[in-house]
């Protein structure tokens, strides 16, 4: 009489095996849920193109470890044992990356469902091991050939598109342009606007050889809107752009146009959220440096790990490493002088973005305690789920921004002097400004992207043109929205699409324009959002912050620059109120296109594109 038949126990190499196949597939199917997210959903998935081949290989690696232990842990248990157990963890594992990736469920959510999975799954997986190995067997060697064919291909995609634009490039005398966009610097920490502490003497130097604007106003408080507006010279109500959706092609960019009229076009990002390809920023860019191929990345595009380095990013790796959201100045720099220096004799227009002034604050000896013991590694939430802070505490994160300013003043002037020293400045126009700046406990609040106030949307603005290397300085306020008509102007860019008031005609020292035009800067992602966008606004010399149809508040622009005095509330406040809310209301009426409107605009710019180009060719 037979007795029951026995289940065969695996070999060690055949259950690694297994689960280095399982790995790749989980990644796999981790990057097709990440195209999903994208180009179904629309919405950001925080991680670069190069995730796409690099998570499966990431989490082959991390399963290959979770096989190892197992076989470890079973090496003494019983053929059922293994088998059971195997089944279990490489199906419970798998099913939490796919969960985690699709992030609608909390953790302990997470875990009762690959529990679940793992037992009902695993339990029905072990009772056919054996066939489930032979088919990894089969299919492994053709999975890897497959996914090392990914990163070829997007490796050649990209080359044909640079090399594609490199042939339609011309040479001439046109000028190059470097446009700078610091993450998170406000005017008033800066001692080239009067600040008492000595933060940016490097570019005060270079300061003396263009002009600079003493009231510069960013289009938003954060990153993706105030990039937005100042690529195309749309205010963001009039853009798509938000916390969670990108820019649209609904308007040229002024990489677009640049590139149409035969520039070669390279953006380089430090800012890994909101400045990245993805968010639109780079429509237009033949060359566009955001997420690196790195260790860092490689590891990051495994869906758990990345969700614990995040997770941790202000807990304690924050005390030693920055942030993996953000690249070093450095890099950003090196890579920008390394495309510069390919470009030959064609114009070429570099954007460089670089994001040290962001919280946590990250710099090296000595500007980590040059002006004092600052809050190294902190964040903004350190401080606000605590009490209101007293002045000691304002003044310990003030310390760390001011060291952190100084750090950025020290990486930008290298960058210039490299180039000058390299002498690719000399029919350059070179642009230095900010996305938006900071609050520092003003109105009792910290960080940005909530209010308009002066200290979050007054920034830099340093333009040095070939035509006029002499320092000026000139008071009138100017919006940032203005720069792509501004640039369009001084490149002399035919059929420049772009609106808003060019102030090139003032470089060379000639006073703004006598009538005052109104400045506005606007907050859409306004809390709660039935509110509507929030809209501040500079004219005559007042300045108005409100909604459509509040009351708002209004002080003096010239005397009040902490908007400590609101005058909405004093007896002639009412009046005086009524012309601001006027522009707010006109402002909104002017930037909320409909659905024509928008197509309207984006068949004049693909009829644009068709036209240039037949005439360049």
């Amino acid at each position: 009489m037979k007795g029951p038949a026995r289940t065969a126990q695996p070999a060690a190499g055949d259950i690694v095996l297994l689960f280095l196949w399982a790995g790749l597939l989980t990644g796999l199917a981790e990057s097709l849920l990440l195209l999903f997210k994208r180009y179904i959903r629309h919405r950001f998935i925080m991680v670069g193109d190069d995730t796409l081949w690099m998570a499966p290989l990431a989490e082959g690696i991390v399963f290959v470890l979770v096989g190892f232990s197992i076989v470890l842990m079973t090496r003494a248990a019983r053929p059922v044992i293994r088998n059971r157990s195997v089944s279990a963890v490489l199906t419970g594992l798998a099913t939490v990356c796919l969960l985690v990736l699709w992030g609608r469920l909390e953790w302990y959510a997470v875990g009762l469902v690959g529990i679940g999975i793992a037992l009902r799954v695993g339990s029905w997986m072990s009772r056919r091991l054996d066939a489930v190995l032979v088919l990894s067997r089969r299919t492994l060697p053709a999975l890897v050939i497959c996914l090392m064919l990914i990163p070829s291909a997007m490796a050649a995609v990209r080359w044909w598109h640079e090399r594609l634009s490199a042939s339609e490039g011309i040479g001439g005398t046109s000028p190059n342009v470097l446009l700078i966009i610091l993450d998170t610097v406000r005017s008033h920490n800066l001692s080239l606007y009067g600040y008492g502490t000595r933060t940016t003497p490097g570019l005060e130097r270079w300061a003396g050889q263009g002009t600079v604007f003493e009231h510069a106003f960013s289009p938003s408080s954060w990153t993706l809107p105030s990039h937005a507006t100042m690529f195309t010279g749309h205010w963001p109500t009039e853009l798509t752009v938000s916390f969670r959706t990108p820019l649209d092609n609904t308007f040229p960019t002024l990489a677009e146009e640049l590139t149409a009229d035969g520039y070669a076009t390279g953006g380089f990002a430090a800012n890994l959220i909101y400045t990245t390809r993805e968010t639109g920023l780079a429509r237009g860019f033949t060359h566009y440096e955001d997420y690196g191929v790195t260790w860092g990345e490689f590891f990051r595009s495994s869906v758990l790990l990345r969700k614990v380095l995040d997770h941790s990013r202000y807990k304690w790796v924050t005390r030693r490493w920055r942030p993996a959201s953000w690249r070093s100045a450095d890099d950003v720099s090196h890579e920008a002088l390394h495309w510069i220096g390919t470009r030959g004799n064609r114009p070429w227009f570099a954007f460089l973005n670089y994001i040290e002034a962001h919280d946590p604050w990250f710099v090296p000896a000595p500007f980590d305690t040059l002006f004092g013991v600052g809050a190294r590694g902190l964040t903004w939430q350190d401080i606000t789920t605590t009490p209101l802070p007293d002045s000691a505490a304002l003044h310990h994160f003030e310390v760390a921004y001011d060291g952190a300013l100084a750090y950025l003043d020290s990486r930008v002037t290298a960058l210039l002097d490299t180039l000058e020293l390299q002498h690719r400045l000399e029919n350059t126009i070179i642009i230095v400004t900010a996305d938006h700046g900071e609050e520092i406990g003003e109105h009792g609040a910290f960080g940005h992207g909530q209010s308009l106030y002066r200290p979050v949307v007054e920034v830099p603005l340093i333009v040095i043109t070939p035509d006029c290397r002499m320092g000026y300085r000139l008071a009138g306020p100017v919006s940032l929205r203005d720069l792509p008509a501004t640039v369009a102007d001084l490149v002399h860019l035919s059929h420049s699409p772009f609106p808003g008031h060019s102030f090139a005609g003032q470089l060379c020292g000639a006073p703004l324009p006598g009538e005052s035009r109104p400045v506005f800067s606007v907050l859409k992602e306004t809390r709660p959002p039935a509110a509507g966008p929030l809209v501040s606004v500079v004219a005559d010399t007042l300045r108005y912050i409100g909604s459509r149809g509040g009351i708002g508040e209004l002080y003096d622009f010239s005397h009040d620059p902490w908007e400590r005095n609101n005058l909405a509330q004093s007896p002639s406040g009412s009046a005086l109120t009524a012309r601001y809310r006027a522009l707010v209301d006109s402002l909104l009426r002017a930037s909320a296109p409909d659905a024509a409107t928008r197509a309207g605009a984006h068949d004049v710019q693909s009829q644009r594109a068709i036209t240039q180009k037949s005439v360049r060719h």
